[in-house]
């Protein structure tokens, strides 16, 4: 590093990188749906998508049946369609990839989805859709008072009220989808989106889920009289977009009690009291409580986003946070360039059967990640058998067979029938034995998949050497002894091919680095054999001579060096022992140190500038955490030992991935660095003089701080200072 990095400052930030906000097409709240008798009609609404950079390589791959090209639902994609109702705005030609791509998010969801209705959408390629917005959806309609609607006086999105009346309620597209031309985007349908490109399916795929159904009316009045709840008062909670009937969506949601929001004796619609609850302030947050999604969800209810204060367009129609990174992560409320999610997941398929989308069945997974590992040796004989099953169908129940074979690549033995865990007890099993095993899973629908075969080895017999009064030999020491301790039955077979029995002398060497070991006899009075051994087993010998053994290479540990009598031979010996395991180049990992809550005189004047600082423009204040502290500290340390300046260490550990190693579950985060500043003062000044450093310092998103600081090295002066938020 050269001194040009002196004084140099870095900052890096984690937010939410994908605002959605509801915007109505050619409806208003305070306009009144028809509430006439038969079928009935609302304009839809879309959500618009916004743009932040936070890189997150998290990739969830597409369903099976995508693969497969197995589609059970047809749709018909208009590219920049033009008239009353269609595309409008600035648009220019669709690229090819690009449309290739939204073909492929298409096809995902026309893989999960039955509908004897052709599900049409507007695709619509737009430059003029505003600073920070990639794109927008929604259902183009919504419908009520079908002759098979499920639920009486409820709006359901076209797409889905077409599905159960088998019949087209709606003259012209079902859905409207605008995606900006003006943006980096990845259209490879791999799922390796670079951290510089947002992922081009999973934003579509995203969008066509709000379209085809995952969206609910309720609002939260924000008071400035934007068309939102009538009468625009701040904090009132509403429902209906200007009508008296829920979406579908809304006939599930629940506040943490279990109440549903729809209760008008508990929150009459407008009201402050149902402005509370979708702001998480009801005993926790705002719930979707449905049979098939809380299945999926491991008998829970689904969490949905529903911060305090309210976010127009974001809350209460996305899935909680909690959601991140997990297979569900596609209907959270945020993105991140690099971040690819090609399948909606269980939970979000649960809630469309709920909505009473009729989804796919699905075979089960196939059987993975075996217990024993596969190829895997050394086995307990009394190992019991476990995979990783399951079916990708929320609610579907399955049940396994296992075939278990010794010494047989084919197996055909059944040993566990029908089992309804993936878990199997095959039995004592015998010692030093191959064995070989697959699992076939069927769910209630009588599809079945078949899972690889896999193979493990049981454990060699118990060893019969005594290592209990083995004496300790260093390297270059002489040891004289006499086997006189009577017969051992001891059997060398990893080195030797005959049966070495009789009385034997074992000793322990302990070394610390890689090296030969030489173990010599001399002065035998009888016929005598030495062994080495990485373990106090017969079986784990390394090494075998007559006179003299050799263990080239042997990585640091204990070893053990027996001296045995050919057939039962007793006699004395000079036993000399050689580790030649010269010194290396050792390398010591970062450790953090355990801080215990005094930070140094420097990093408590940075904290106390920080909140200072915070306090004076009215910002609530960071409290100071001990992880932070501590990554803080070890990210400064390794600046100064690895001699680099950067938010990424050369092990490629960025902040987010820091925190996370040393055990912090953080929601958000952001991170400051400096070289070469001398003093808090003057790190704080460099911060604050810097638009992208001063944001993090001044977010109300953080809630925690921490500082390490580091004197000497190339810069001199390191810095570093994590904001975070806690889970």
């Amino acid at each position: 590093m050269s001194n040009s990095m002196r004084s140099k400052i870095a900052g890096v930030f984690s937010v939410a990188l994908i605002a959605l906000t509801l915007v109505t097409l050619g409806f208003s709240p305070g306009m009144a749906a028809p509430e006439h008798q038969g079928v009935q009609s609302m304009p839809g609404i879309e959500v618009v998508v916004r743009y932040d950079d936070r890189y997150n390589p998290y990739h969830v791959p597409p369903p099976e049946q995508t693969e497969l090209g197995i589609q059970s639902a047809d749709f018909a994609v208009n590219w920049n369609p033009t008239g009353t109702g269609r595309c409008f705005g600035t648009l220019s030609p669709w690229p090819q990839e690009a449309k290739d791509a939204f073909n492929y998010a298409v096809n995902i969801w026309a893989s999960l989805l039955n509908s004897s209705q052709t599900i049409e959408v507007d695709a619509c390629w737009r430059s003029d859709l505003g600073p920070g917005v990639l794109g927008s959806c929604g259902p183009t309609s919504f419908q009520s008072g079908f002759i098979n609607a499920p639920v009486p006086n409820t709006w359901y999105p076209v797409a889905l009220a077409n599905a159960l009346e088998n019949t087209d309620l709606y003259s012209g597209p079902e859905i409207r989808s605008n995606l900006s031309s003006t943006y980096s985007w990845y259209f490879g349908t791999d799922g390796n989106a670079p951290p510089t490109q947002l992922d081009f399916v999973s934003v579509v795929l995203h969008e066509l889920g709000h379209g085809l159904g995952f969206i609910g009316s309720m609002l939260v009045d924000n008071g400035s009289g934007s068309a939102e709840c009538n009468g625009g008062v701040n904090g009132y909670g509403c429902w209906g977009m200007g009508s008296s009937y829920p979406f579908i969506y809304d006939r599930f949601a629940e506040d943490g009690n279990s109440t549903s929001l729809l209760a008008t004796g508990t929150y009459p619609n407008p009201s402050t009291a149902l402005g509370s609850a979708l702001t998480g302030n009801v005993s926790g947050g705002v719930y979707f409580d449905g049979p098939n999604a809380n299945a999926a969800n491991g008998g829970a209810r689904v969490k949905l986003y529903a911060p305090n204060p309210w976010v127009s367009g974001s809350s209460y129609s996305h899935l909680d946070e909690s959601f991140n990174n997990t297979p569900n992560a596609l209907m959270t409320w945020s993105f991140s360039p690099g971040e690819s999610v090609h399948s909606p997941g269980p939970v979000t398929l649960g809630m469309f059967q709920d909505m009473s989308w009729s989804v796919s069945s699905n075979p089960p997974n196939a059987p993975t990640n075996p217990s024993p590992a596969d190829g895997a040796t050394g086995v307990s004989i009394n190992a019991d058998l476990s995979w990783t099953g399951g079916d990708p169908d929320p609610g579907d129940t399955v049940t396994y067979d296992v075939y278990f074979e010794a010494n047989d690549s084919t197996p055909d033995n059944l040993i566990c029938n029908d089992v309804a865990t993936p878990t199997c007890d095959p039995g004592t099993l015998a010692y030093n034995t191959h064995y070989y095993w697959y699992v076939v899973a069927t769910d209630n629908h009588s599809a079945s998949t078949t899972g690889n075969t896999w193979d493990f080895t049981t454990v060699s017999a118990p060893s019969s050497l005594d290592c209990s009064s083995a004496v300790t030999v260093y390297d270059g020491g002489s040891y004289n002894g006499d086997t006189t301790g009577g017969p051992s039955n001891v059997n060398l077979y990893s080195c030797v091919s005959w049966n070495e029995s009789g009385p034997e002398d074992v000793y322990v060497l302990t070394t610390s680095s890689t090296g030969d070991i030489v173990a010599t006899l001399s002065n035998m009075t009888v016929d005598l054999d030495v062994f080495i051994l990485s373990s106090c087993n017969e079986n784990a010998c390394q090494a075998y001579g007559d006179a003299e053994a050799t263990y080239s290479n042997a990585p640091p540990g204990t070893y053990y060096i027996v001296v045995d009598g050919w057939l039962g031979a007793a006699g004395g010996y000079t036993l000399d022992v050689a580790a030649n395991t010269g010194g290396g180049n050792v390398y010591l990992p970062i450790v953090l140190k355990s801080f215990t809550g005094s930070p140094s005189t420097f990093e408590g004047e940075l904290i106390n500038l920080i909140n200072a600082e915070r306090s004076s423009r009215g910002l609530g204040t960071l409290n100071q955490s001990s992880i932070l502290m501590q990554v803080a500290e070890a990210h400064s340390q390794d600046m100064h030992d690895r001699d680099f300046f950067d938010h990424v260490n050369p092990d490629s550990l960025g902040p987010g991935e820091r925190l996370t190693n040393a055990g912090y579950n953080w929601s958000a985060q952001g991170e400051n660095i400096g070289c070469g500043q001398s003093t808090p003062q003057a790190i704080f000044d460099s911060w604050m003089s810097s638009a992208v450093h001063r944001e993090i310092v001044l977010s109300v998103t953080y809630t925690e701080v921490g500082v390490g600081y580091v004197a000497g090295g190339t810069c001199v002066h390191y810095w570093t200072a994590a904001f975070a938020r806690p889970r």
